[in-house]
């Protein structure tokens, strides 16, 4: 089985989190564990070395969305590296050398991905802030992200289609996917530009975050169980 699902774990207590977070990753099809606030809450240092120390094989997204001159956030990659992180997050809107600075602090030790565009911003809220559509932003900031050497980018469910038309090399970038919400599990929330597992899967998604429809469930567990059913239904790009 492919380890497609990455669970984003937020908004709960450290032992809260760790614990779910040990189970989640022991469950097939589960890549695993991305963390934002509690980092920041906790300290990166302590998160990721509990967590290690409960279970070795546990992977760790690192989502701080690093942003700000070169050499900062490569001081920042290189010690989330020398702690573990397998993957880092900066905002491409940073620039190709603020990513290539990332880049090379982290080394072969994980991957650097970019942010596009939030999920959270609607069509009207990208029009206001960057005078441009969702998907034309994300064009923009992918080929920020190539040339700056990242190994992918983070971008929602409703730019898959667009990336499938972009060059070769660019489409050659990982693609991790939020803002999915399971078939018939409503968006009540922050979430604005989203989409079922099977829908980004089909249009190339390499990897789906989904927090809230599995951390707020009655059972975790079978939450992600359930997304894992629908990523092993969808039929994978060629």
């Amino acid at each position: 089985m492919e380890s497609r699902l990455i669970v984003a774990i937020d908004g709960l207590g450290i032992e809260e989190s760790l614990d779910l977070a040990e189970t989640l990753c022991q469950v097939p099809g589960v890549w695993g564990v991305k963390f934002n606030d509690l980092l920041r809450r906790a300290g990166c240092q302590l998160v990721l070395s509990e967590l290690r120390d409960r279970l070795s094989s546990a992977r760790v997204m690192v989502d701080l969305k690093l942003h700000d001159i070169p050499n900062t956030v490569a001081n920042d990659c290189k010690a989330l590296a020398k702690l573990g992180a397998d993957i880092v997050t900066v905002h491409a809107s940073g620039g190709r050398e603020m990513i290539r600075a990332a880049v090379e602090a982290i080394g072969d030790s994980g991957w650097v991905i970019g942010i596009t565009a939030l999920t959270s911003l609607t069509v009207d809220d990208c029009d206001r802030i960057y005078r441009r559509r969702p998907d034309h932003l994300v064009s923009t900031l992918l080929r920020e992200a190539q040339a700056g050497g990242a190994a992918g980018i983070v971008c929602s469910p409703q730019e898959l289609d667009m990336l499938n038309q972009q060059s070769i090399p660019e489409r050659r970038l990982l693609r991790i996917t939020p803002g999915i919400r399971p078939a018939g599990g409503g968006t009540a929330d922050d979430q604005r530009r989203v989409g079922t597992p099977q829908y980004a899967i089909e249009r190339g998604a390499h990897f789906l975050v989904v927090g809230r429809p599995i951390t707020g469930a009655d059972n975790p567990v079978e939450a992600a169980r359930t997304i894992v059913a629908e990523i092993e239904a969808a039929r994978v790009p060629a």
